[in-house]
């Protein structure tokens, strides 16, 4: 997961150097819980 991220960092990163706009959220790392079960997703609770 740390590469992965690092690796969509490095692409936002020259999208950014090449003038393109990506938006004012880009870049903001956001946590996502698992509230309720779905099928196909291991949940923690």
């Amino acid at each position: 997961e740390a590469d992965d991220a690092r690796a969509q960092a490095s692409a936002l990163d020259r999208r950014i150097e090449a003038g393109d706009d990506p938006g004012p959220l880009a870049g903001i790392p956001i946590g996502v819980k698992d509230l309720a079960d779905a099928k196909g997703f291991r949940t923690t609770r």
